[in-house]
């Protein structure tokens, strides 16, 4: 029977392995809720709901006890090797064999890998194979990962989970299933202020790019303020001949696709390591695992170039393997240098330090507004900065919590904050304002 394991052998597919605390929750929605499928020769006749659909078919219907219901409006992993036993389930269920590996040649049948009927052991990935891979991608990092259909999903997971969703990879099937990307849009920017959004730059196909970004209506305008939390992507990731023995003996496939999810892995890598304020995986950092990086920007075609760099465009270092992570900025539309309101880490870094000094701030609002209050809480901001030294230049912190910025014994508590990112030539301002 077919089965995935030579995937996350040793010697097939590297993974790391960050701390725990340093995991990242990446959500992807794959833009169907789950129908049970129906089979006519081992071969779906329906879509179940992509990649979503196919799990929860596997942990409500083919494991034995059940790890899940028909119901769940989400799955959630925290390594590699749960997922692919999950999916092995399929391969293992003779009604349902053809799923992974579809022998006529053609991908109607909603399943994982196409066999090209010309050597009998080449695959291609169809559009759930396609969504199987970036979640792979992804779990090779470290991270975590949580699958939904729609964003109701997301919501669930938040509330049952009680824990927040750090990224979102909006990526769209080579079918055509733009449904999830585009609510992977929306939900970046109306539901979820902290999320980072990871997209490639354009939403057909396999993720292959073009010079426009696909979040123009939304990212690319001044002053907006999802901006700095869209990291636009290009450049695809390519695998040739990876060894797939176990789906069919002396099986190879070989794979074109976004390298949005290996972007996302790179910032658990980044947080693993203690960079993800300073700057996301810089370009040192930026290797991707299992893997080539296709095509790298071809740095002779100024107009391309200058695309990139006006449209915020994370581009790929040519001819390696890493993406260009020294200058990592949001979709803020520019032809000027990035300030640092617009790069991805810096951007992170002032949304944290904002959350947490309103948390500190609140604990004094009710206090009378006078010098000792106001004293005490600039020492308690200085205490709470401190954790953030080798991200700042600490020479040019400004904190002002005084009479020229309060009234005494006022019902209103007003904080004005200035930092410096070592990752840039500017300073992030915070007007912090409570009122009782």
């Amino acid at each position: 029977m077919p089965s995935f394991t030579s995937f996350t052998s040793p010697n097939q597919y590297t993974t790391e392995t960050p701390a725990t605390t340093s995991k990242l929750n990446c959500a992807y929605i794959t833009g169907f809720t789950y129908q049970a499928p129906t089979f006519s020769g081992g071969n779906a006749t329906n879509n179940p709901g992509n990649l979503f659909g196919w799990l929860i078919y596997s942990k409500a219907i083919l494991s034995n006890p059940a790890s899940g219901t028909t119901g769940d409006t989400y799955v959630y992993y925290t390594n590699p090797f749960d997922f692919i036993s999950d999916l092995n389930l399929i391969g293992n269920c003779a009604s349902s064999a053809g799923v992974l590996i579809n022998s006529d040649g053609t991908a109607n049948t909603f399943g994982f890998f196409i066999n090209d009927n010309t050597t009998a052991v080449k695959f291609s990935d169809s559009g759930v194979g396609n969504e199987f891979l970036h979640v792979l991608d992804y779990l090779a990092y470290g991270g975590n990962i949580v699958i939904a259909g729609t964003t109701a999903g997301l919501y669930s997971f938040i509330t049952n989970e009680d824990q927040e969703i750090d990224l979102i990879m909006g990526i769209c099937g080579p079918d055509g299933y733009s449904a999830g990307f585009a609510r992977s849009q929306n939900w970046l920017k109306n539901e979820s202020p902290y999320t980072v959004g990871i997209f490639p730059t354009t939403q057909v196909g396999l993720g292959y790019t073009n010079g426009a970004s696909l979040l123009a209506d939304q990212a690319f305008v001044s002053g907006a303020t999802v901006a700095d939390r869209v990291f636009s992507v290009y450049g695809q990731k390519t695998r040739t001949n990876l060894s797939v023995p176990s789906l069919l003996a002396n099986g190879t496939l070989t794979y074109t696709h976004a390298l949005t999810p290996d972007v996302a892995g790179i910032f658990t890598r980044a947080k693993s390591r203690n960079e993800e304020f300073l700057s996301v995986a810089g370009s040192s950092r930026g290797y991707i695992l299992n893997g080539d990086v296709s095509p790298a920007v071809n740095w002779s075609d100024s107009t391309l170039k200058n695309i990139l760099k006006t449209s915020r465009v994370n581009y790929v270092l040519n001819f390696t393997t890493k993406f260009l992570g020294s200058d990592l900025v949001g979709c803020t539309a520019s032809s000027s240098e990035p300030i640092v309101d617009e790069r991805v880490g810096p951007a992170q870094l002032k949304t944290v330090v904002k959350r947490d000094v309103t948390n500190i701030a609140i604990n004094y609002l009710y206090e009378i507004n006078n010098e000792t209050t106001r004293t005490l809480l600039v020492a308690d901001i200085e205490n709470y900065l401190t954790q953030y030294a080798s991200f700042l230049d600490t020479t040019q912190t400004q904190i002002t919590c005084d009479t020229t910025n309060n009234i005494n014994n006022s019902s209103t508590l007003n904080i004005f904050m200035s930092l410096k990112p070592l990752a840039g030539n500017t300073n992030f301002v915070l007007n912090i304002n409570l009122t009782q």
